[in-house]
């Protein structure tokens, strides 16, 4: 039998109710969201390297920059003001101001597609730097920069412009951008009869209206080049077909006289006749006829043209 002090086997508390149970389970639970709680604050990895993804445009961006195109920024640079010139009877003239270090055949075709309204005007440029002048005017598809030395004030009278020596000469074409020396094309072209019919038929087109006028032939004999033109289907008013006649012969003449290569050819040629035919007339010019101005070479209309019908 037992004692009175006998109380038998001791039962253990479940380990839950043990409190330091409950400290080591609230430790954990800090340390896990602790950690939670630093890894929401952490920038994705994949997101995370900036320099990847603005690299990309960055270079996009050099690229494009990197090819535009190029323009001639000389010319880009020069402030042309382009006015009228005074005492200017043509309504053709124009002039602009400028001193810089250019030289006007590097930037001439730039200066034409830019500032000239039409194949008619003649437009002078004074570069005070250089102390020259300039001046550029079409030949069918060629420009014509001639570079004289500056005459003091010229800027100011169309009187007094272009009086200055010719210290070069420059041909351009329009469509190729080649700049040619006067002096060297004139050496080098093949002189013979037929190259001088051809370029004069080339040069005349532009002397006429193409859609009611033409060129019939050009034929150089016994040193007389003989133009014949077509004026059959044209309506002249409120002129008089005498005084188209007359304005069309002004025109041929001045291309032709005009040409680029003209010296090469001076020598086969003695006169220069504009045919219209028997019902309006002919004309017939001398080289001794030959006069010079600011625009070139020209035979003066006076006395020369005044066999057309009506002109008498």
């Amino acid at each position: 039998m037992k004692g009175k002090n006998d109380k038998g086997p001791s039962v253990k508390k479940p380990i839950f109710k043990k409190w330091w149970f409950w400290v080591i389970i609230v430790v954990i639970l800090a340390a896990i969201i602790g950690s939670g709680g630093e890894n929401e604050n952490k920038v994705p990895s994949t997101t995370g390297d900036p320099s990847t993804s603005t690299s990309t445009p960055q270079a996009s961006d050099t690229q494009t920059d990197d090819t535009q195109g190029e323009s001639n920024s000389e010319f880009d640079n020069i402030n042309f003001v382009v006015r009228n010139v005074r005492n200017d009877v043509t309504g053709n003239w124009r002039i602009a101001t400028i001193a810089e270090s250019i030289e006007t055949q590097n930037y001439a075709l730039d200066y034409y597609n830019k500032y000239f309204e039409g194949d008619e005007e003649i437009h002078a440029i004074v570069n005070f730097t250089y102390n020259t002048t300039s001046k550029i005017s079409v030949m069918g598809n060629l420009l014509d920069v001639t570079i004289y030395e500056y005459v003091d004030k010229e800027e100011h009278d169309a009187k007094l412009l272009f009086s200055g020596m010719v210290l070069d000469e420059y041909f351009i074409d329009i469509d190729s951008g080649e700049i040619l020396n006067a002096q060297e094309t004139t050496s080098t072209k093949e002189v013979s009869p037929d190259s001088f019919v051809a370029d004069v038929k080339e040069v005349i087109q532009d002397a006429i209206s193409s859609k009611t006028e033409s060129i019939q032939d050009v034929v150089l004999k016994d040193g007389d080049l003989c133009v014949t033109v077509d004026l059959s289907n044209a309506n002249p008013e409120p002129l008089t077909i005498g005084d188209l006649a007359w304005s069309r012969a002004i025109s041929i003449t001045e291309a032709i006289l005009n040409i680029p290569t003209y010296e090469a050819y001076e020598d086969l040629w003695n006169t220069i006749s504009v045919d219209f035919g028997t019902d309006i007339g002919k004309v017939t010019c001398g080289k001794d006829d030959v006069e010079t101005n600011g625009f070139g070479r020209y035979f003066p209309p006076e006395g020369n043209f005044d066999s057309l019908i009506g002109l008498e």
